[in-house]
């Protein structure tokens, strides 16, 4: 049985190895690792300076046999856009494995950033869900972890909550789909005199911020390493039978599990606590003093009654099959000087935006769905024909009683009569060859529903010309998953989505390999055949995590969006990313 001893406890004669921050914030790291981050005159939180990898089908906990700390030192460096940082950087080695953390203080920002770095990469790392991290640095224990906290989840961060602590938020508000986290201290009347600190992730795909509960690590904890040897047989026996209750190891929690072990000298019995992650959830083991059967992967546990601690971790998505080798994944903490939670807010987004050079004005000026006015015929419009098929559009049961082509142009001469300044039509999903429930009508074939445009989208918007767009009304065109029995299979590779995809049904994404092409091919058919100036793409949340392999890939999602960047920069169309869910 391999005893891990806390890294948390610090005392109040130690000193700190190194520290960095300003008078208002601070952070403090310890010879044994932990990181104590001060925020004002109130301690934040207490960080485990201590890793946890999932890789080759098991768990990796630094300083264990399989990850040991082999060098910690302060290091400097500098970005072009946050300018010159200083860090401590810690490197954690083991069998073919290797892992650098390094936490960064950018002085001219205030802020820190919290690096988790694989210069050979990692294999077998899948936890199989994204509810949980198969990385995790920085950790922070919940019980230091006092103030309340205001996070964001849903399509377009449409939801809020507020929970008396990080570790109490609901896990819709966490993972790929939750996020930031605004931790704050302040009365409810909103007075000046209160603190912040922003975590959030920084950069690159399928990372987030998760929150569960582990064994505390003042208790001693047990692990079942791989190829070790286990009694079994003094208890049990030898027979088929005997084997078969030894392994089957669910659902034993508590007394009963540490019952197995009365009677019989050098035994011990250790029980996982409610709550835990898988594979760590219900289990029970035996630990006695001889030789005997393999357990195959490694089981953590702990004695039965120590205590649970919530714990709040930065690290990668529990999907990802592998990590590429030298891959990074960066966190951020932003905590300004004395201010709640809006100018919080606004200066964690003025750090995201100094750091990748984000200024939006001069692309809003030439984006005309952010500098003019448009009609719309989304959801909940006058005119939203996806909620009817073509038949029943053909037959005049839809709002107008007649087909969109017609419908539309009678609306732009009653605006124009009225000088109202339109300058382009939005189309949605009811336009293009489509199929699927009213409300989500994946593409089969991204062109005109000759039915609905019987004499196509130039000649209708060559007809609600105006003064202001006299060669005709320009088009936002919209597109949302595209169908798996798509027309454009024989040109390009598609993903498929799981089979029984929640609300939408099978699905298929263009390889991201080949996204630039493909978009492209159909932005030259809108601008051609469509007086397009700009597009939507839409439920990027359920394009994102329906997709299997998205999801398994660290850099496939951020591949595929760059490629509906670039072909649509290349012709100078403005892209709507609709749907989107906080973390991509």
């Amino acid at each position: 049985c391999i005893i891990a001893t806390s890294n948390l406890l610090v005392l109040a004669s130690d000193v700190p190895v190194w520290s960095v921050g300003k008078v208002w914030t601070r952070l403090d790291v310890y010879a044994n690792d932990t990181m104590i981050f001060h925020a004002g005159p109130s301690l934040l939180s207490i960080a485990d300076g201590g890793v946890r990898v999932h890789l080759n089908g098991g768990w990796c906990i630094s300083q264990s046999t399989c990850l040991n700390k082999t060098s910690a030192q302060a290091t400097q460096g500098s970005s072009n856009s946050l300018g010159s940082w200083d860090g401590w950087e810690t490197t954690w080695t083991g069998n073919m494995f290797s892992m650098v953390t390094t936490v960064k203080y950018y002085s001219g920002v205030d802020a820190f950033v919290f690096e988790q770095r694989f210069p050979n990469g990692a294999t077998n790392t899948s936890l199989g869900s994204y509810s949980e991290s198969l990385s995790e640095w920085p950790r922070f224990r919940a019980d230091s972890l006092t103030w309340k906290t205001q996070s964001w989840a849903g399509t377009m961060c449409s939801g809020t909550t507020i929970a008396n602590s990080p570790t109490e938020l609901p896990s819709n508000y966490l993972s790929l789909t939750g996020g930031p986290l605004l931790m704050f201290s302040e009365p409810d009347d909103f007075v000046e005199n209160c603190t912040g600190a922003v975590l959030s992730t920084f950069d690159n795909f399928k990372t987030g911020i998760w929150s569960y509960s582990l064994p505390d690590e003042a208790v001693s904890q047990c692990s079942v390493q791989q190829g070790m040897n286990y009694e079994h047989h003094d208890i049990f026996g030898d027979s088929p039978q005997a084997l078969r209750m030894y392994n089957k190891t669910k659902d034993y929690t508590g007394s009963e599990c540490c019952s197995w072990c009365d009677g019989f000298s050098n035994c011990s019995a250790w029980t996982i606590g409610k709550g835990l992650p898988e594979p760590y959830t219900d289990i029970c083991f035996l630990k006695t003093s001889t030789a005997g059967a393999v357990r195959a992967g490694q089981i953590s546990g702990m004695k039965s009654g120590a205590q649970q601690v919530g714990h709040l971790v930065a690290g990668i998505s529990g999907m990802v099959a592998s990590i590429p080798v030298n891959h990074s994944a960066s966190f951020l903490l932003v905590a300004p000087k004395k201010q709640c939670r809006v100018q919080t807010m606004k200066q964690w987004g003025n750090v995201l935006k100094q750091a990748y050079g984000t200024n939006r004005k001069p692309w809003h000026a030439r984006d005309p769905t952010t500098s003019q006015l448009g009609y719309w015929t989304d959801n909940a419009a006058a005119y939203d024909w996806y909620h009817w098929t073509v038949d029943e559009i053909v037959d005049g049961k839809a709002p107008g009683g007649k087909i969109p082509s017609v419908t539309l142009i009678e609306v732009q001469q009653k605006l124009n009569a009225a000088n109202v300044p339109v300058r382009y039509y939005q189309l949605d999903a009811y336009w293009y060859y489509a199929q699927g429930p009213d409300w989500h009508l994946c593409a089969m074939d991204w062109v005109y529903e000759p039915r609905l445009f019987p004499e196509g989208l130039m000649k209708m918007t060559a007809a609600m010309n105006s003064s202001l767009e006299p060669n005709g009304m320009p088009l936002l065109l919209y597109i949302p998953e595209v169908c798996a029995n798509n027309s454009y299979r024989d040109r390009y590779h598609f993903y498929d989505s799981y089979p029984n995809a929640p609300n939408t049904g099978p699905i298929a994404l263009v390889d991201p390999m080949e996204s630039e092409k493909f978009y492209g091919e159909l932005f030259d058919w809108g601008l051609q055949h469509g007086r397009m100036v700009s597009f939507e793409v839409d439920f990027l949340d359920y394009q994102l995590l329906q997709f299997p392999d998205l999801l398994e890939n660290v850099s496939l999602a951020e591949t595929w969006q760059r490629g509906i960047g670039n072909a649509a920069a290349q012709r100078n169309l403005s892209v709507q990313l609709c749907m989107s869910i906080p973390n991509e």
